[in-house]
């Protein structure tokens, strides 16, 4: 392996216009593109364990692939990619039960129609097994049961018939199992079908209710994805057998040799940067891509040795974050700054912070890599940049929050965090005017308020009972700190 002061480089700084264009320049999309699906899709250990159909439960922070995995489960470019390491076998039945989308209008009720069948006291465990048995059971349903049109005809009917619902999906479940087939229906984005968390917290709680009740079939089974902090709440996992289901659900991780598995996946596979990759990774680390192989798979060495990884990328972006080892190596700089209060990255910050780097088209005549460490600087400020408008757009609440404290520098003490709230009115404005999803405590006081902040990973409170903020919010959000990355 190479030293962190070779002489010989492997990639230029001419490169840096093939690079650029390998990378996703909008990482929301990444992966769903059908022309490029399998090409921008990386699917790391944890994934596929979660995917698997006994974890009924999948959670994961804003960006760290919930919506990414609903959509791609659905999508027949990836699935096969997917389909070994979720044992799902290669004839699955996919079902939507929620989820963000237009063209699934008739197979899930509203956020509008969950309101107006709440308002009719209609359990929303009831409106759940509706939608599952529709989906489970499709043009097999009895003739009765009714297939479109009013939700609350469908509910009404399943809630009259429970025997008949139950013998018809234990047909069909012993009709998957003779065919060896999974049937799955999947939800997500829960935390849009409410506009406060009670009303929110009784749709999940019904959800994982009909999580549990299916889970006694052998072969038909739901997904769930959620954020963590929407398992919090004992309103939304308070009932019987709900251990069972949410004791341990999965996570959709992102450990630092995942990202960059990631990153190895998108380069090797990119026409026009790939090649030449795929040859000075061979040289590096010693392995194969394959050849003649559409998607060239990354060797596990390259998905799971840190030191092969950090020798490869160093070949981007030279050895340290500054002209000498004081400041740190790229390998573990990036990550270590896009992480939040658990060190959880979004790879979704982790593509935008490279993109933004590799967009740099300042021209440095002393340095020989395809990447600068200033220009990995910028690409860490504008993933905070967006970082923050994906959070605004989840929790409007955080933005008034933030903007009284704007410019302190952290770590700083709570009080003077409660002080700028108080003088500025912050939580009395986030009451008069509501929003979705406001704080889970917004009621019990700015301690309570400071712990759903820190249950989101944006405020960490150290040993000394200061509380920091991580620079992948602090720099978006306009917070200082001595000697951190610049607010830009």
């Amino acid at each position: 392996m190479p030293r962190d002061d070779m002489d010989d480089l492997f990639f230029s700084r001419d490169q840096k216009p093939l690079l650029r264009e390998a990378l996703p320049g909008d990482s929301s999309s990444f992966g769903i593109l059908a022309d490029t699906a399998l090409r921008q899709t990386y699917l790391p250990s944890a994934h596929g364990k979660a995917l698997q159909p006994d974890n009924i439960v999948v959670t994961g922070i804003r960006g760290s692939g919930k919506t990414f995995w609903w959509a791609a489960l659905q999508n027949p470019e990836i699935r096969p990619l997917v389909e070994a390491a979720a044992q799902l076998g290669d004839n699955a039945v996919i079902s939507v039960g929620y989820g963000v989308g237009r063209e699934n209008a008739e197979k899930f009720p509203a956020a509008q129609t969950l309101a107006a069948l709440a308002a009719k006291k209609i359990p929303p465990r009831h409106i759940w097994m509706t939608v599952v048995y529709g989906q489970v059971l499709g043009e097999r349903a009895p003739s009765e049961f009714p297939r479109r049109g009013d939700w609350e005809r469908r509910i009404r009917w399943v809630i009259d018939h429970p025997d008949l619902v139950s013998a018809t999906l234990s047909a069909q479940d012993a009709l998957l199992a003779k065919n060896n087939q999974y049937h799955l229906v999947l939800f997500d984005a829960l935390d849009t079908t409410a506009n406060d968390w009670k009303a929110m917290n009784r749709i999940t709680r019904g959800v994982l209710q009909v999580g549990v009740e299916i889970r006694s079939y052998r072969k038909i089974r739901t997904k769930i994805f959620l954020r963590p902090d929407q398992l919090d709440d004992p309103e939304a996992t308070s009932f019987n057998d709900a251990s069972k289901i949410t004791g341990n659900p999965a996570e959709l991780e992102w450990k630092y040799k995942d990202l960059y598995g990631m990153l190895w996946h998108l380069l090797a596979n990119d026409r026009g940067f790939g090649p030449n990759f795929r040859k000075v990774a061979e040289s590096i680390a010693g392995v194969a891509f394959g050849e003649n192989r559409e998607i060239r798979e990354v060797p596990n060495k390259l998905r799971s040795d840190p030191d092969a990884q950090r020798g490869l990328f160093h070949a981007l972006t030279g050895p340290w974050m500054g002209r000498d080892r004081r400041r740190g190596a790229p390998y573990t700089w990036l990550p270590k700054h896009l992480g939040d209060n658990r060190g959880a990255v979004s790879p979704r910050s982790f593509l935008t912070a490279l993109r933004t780097a590799a967009e740099s088209g300042e021209y440095r005549e002393d340095w020989k890599y395809p990447l600068h460490f200033e220009d990995i600087k910028a690409g860490v400020r504008q993933a905070s940049l967006r970082r923050v408008r994906e959070l605004n757009d989840d929790y409007p609440w955080i933005q008034t929050l933030m903007e009284p404290i704007g410019g302190m520098n952290v770590p700083c003490g709570r009080g003077e965090v409660f002080q700028r709230w108080k003088r500025n009115g912050a939580l009395e404005a986030i009451g008069e005017n509501p929003t979705r999803l406001p704080p889970a405590h917004l009621k019990d006081g700015p301690e309570k308020v400071l712990k759903d902040l820190q249950e989101l990973g944006i405020v960490a409170e150290r040993d000394d009972g200061r509380i920091n903020i991580p620079d992948v919010y602090r720099v978006g959000y306009g917070l200082g700190r001595h000697g951190g990355i610049k607010r830009g």
